[in-house]
């Protein structure tokens, strides 16, 4: 998949009406004037040196505008510390046993949160389809096919490197008993709803072409199954390893809450890629739907600047809400310290050797472009959340062309 930089202007190319400038600085007869001899500088004259030169690199100017560039991925690190330290700070005055207080902290992180998924719906459709308006279809046929490939790719990647982190550290064998022997009590899990494999495909395939295009934006489909007359529980084995026989269940289809996001994306390409074919008569939807991508972007980049107050009732919350810490972590500590080390390992070594041998660039450069979307999905574990500041992180801060993150980011929402 191509990628389309920033390339910023050499500094020793000449700008317009500089020609007569550096004519004048050029001695009669054409040829340059001597340069000064460089002076070679000892190794002891060097060492001594290294402060001043350690000084320029870091002036004044060099670091307020690296913090003026950076300054909303600092305010979300800091917004995180800041909640998790107002979350134990509130327990200790005994704030999580009082569920409407702890609703009280959560408010703002809530109304946060609803305020970036209001705009994922605007954002994913108008991104789309003016992505792919603007490009030719083979291409966008070519780029689709890339992103697929890529992201099921990736997953299986993803999905061989957890099984591999499983089996060697096991995590539920750590977590059955206490640190003196004695077992740990088990909480009886509560029965799943039953489902089959072959049911959620087809049910993924029934989302990708919704009959009610309005209705798509606030349901999904799912097939339910229903136990017969007579059923009893025992028809199912326990702790065999082997599935349940579901034949003789009653097949119910139901509409459940939830956005439909694969019905969108699909009529989205399909209607970006027919814009494209129409040319000059689809050019009054194309920049319709441009504004619209630019509108929601502009919106997007105004509740970001409420991101670290929103993030810090928000993480406060989370704290507030788990029950107790200890038995979590004696319960749970090994499997999340598992799954931790899945992702760092995933994010920051997988899918960075990926991103280098297919483009020769440094991939921790665009890992901290990008801080702004990780700390976002990190407090609000949500990606639907975290997609409007990824599109808005990767367009600005590493120069992806828009017609490619506009279609790649929403298609790798799906995916996740």
């Amino acid at each position: 998949m191509s990628v389309k930089f920033n390339n910023k202007r050499p500094s020793h190319d000449l700008e317009a009406g500089d020609d007569d400038e550096h004519h004048e600085l050029q001695p009669k007869g054409g040829k340059e004037a001597p340069s000064a001899p460089k002076v070679r500088q000892t190794p002891g004259q060097y060492i001594r040196s290294a402060p001043g030169r350690v000084k320029d690199s870091f002036s004044k100017d060099c670091c307020l505008g690296c913090m003026k560039d950076n300054l909303k991925v600092l305010l979300l690190i800091l917004a995180i510390f800041a909640g998790t330290a107002l979350g134990f700070g509130l327990r200790a005055q005994g704030f999580h046993l009082v569920p409407r207080k702890v609703m009280y902290v959560s408010f703002i992180g809530d109304v946060f949160l609803n305020m970036l998924k209001i705009v994922i719906l605007p954002l994913i459709v108008s991104s789309l389809v003016s992505g792919l308006a603007a490009l030719e279809s083979q291409t966008s046929g070519k780029i689709g096919a890339r992103a697929v490939i890529y992201y099921f790719t990736t997953t299986v990647m993803a999905v061989i490197l957890g099984i591999a982190l499983v089996e060697i550290i096991r995590p539920g064998d750590v977590g059955k008993r206490h640190a003196n022997g004695t077992a740990i009590p088990q909480v009886a899990s509560s029965p799943t709803e039953p489902t089959t494999t072959v049911d959620t495909f087809l049910d993924l395939i029934r989302n990708m072409f919704p009959p009610n295009l309005v209705e798509a934006t606030f349901k999904q489909h799912k097939t339910a199954l229903l136990p017969p007359k007579g059923f009893n529980s025992s028809w199912f084995p326990n702790d065999t390893g082997t599935l349940p026989d579901y034949s003789g269940f009653i097949i119910e289809s139901k509409k459940i809450d939830g956005i439909n996001i694969m019905g969108l994306v699909v009529f989205s390409i399909l209607f970006g890629i027919t814009i494209s074919r129409l040319g000059e008569k689809g050019k009054p939807l194309k920049l319709f739907f441009d504004s619209l991508n630019e509108v929601t972007m502009s919106i997007v980049g105004t509740i970001m600047w409420l991101a670290p107050l929103g993030i810090t009732f928000l993480v406060a919350g989370q704290v507030l809400k788990v029950e107790d810490f200890g038995a979590m972590l004696e319960q749970l500590g090994m499997y999340f310290g598992t799954v931790l080390l899945g992702l760092l390992l995933h994010a920051f070594i997988v899918l960075p050797a990926i991103f280098f041998a297919f483009t020769r660039h440094n991939p921790y450069t665009y890992i901290v472009g990008s801080m702004q979307a990780f700390a976002t999905g990190f407090a609000t574990s949500s990606s639907s959340a975290t997609l409007p500041i990824t599109i808005r992180c990767v367009e600005e801060k590493n120069g992806v062309d828009p017609r490619i993150s506009r279609f790649v980011l929403p298609v790798g929402k799906f995916f996740n």
